[in-house]
């Protein structure tokens, strides 16, 4: 199984474009917080894959 890539940074997360979530600006900066500059992330990998 492949996995997507950024084609910019190589990080392996990607959005679906959903209307569940409105993918802005401010979503995109508060989720760089969350997963890229928080001592710990928002939750443990076991919770990621039932989330």
């Amino acid at each position: 199984m492949s996995t997507a890539l950024c084609p910019h940074c190589g990080v392996d997360a990607v959005l679906p474009d959903v209307p569940l979530y409105a993918l802005n600006a401010e979503l995109l900066r508060e989720m760089h917080e969350a997963f890229f500059l928080s001592p710990s992330p928002p939750f443990s990998p076991q919770e990621s894959h039932h989330a």
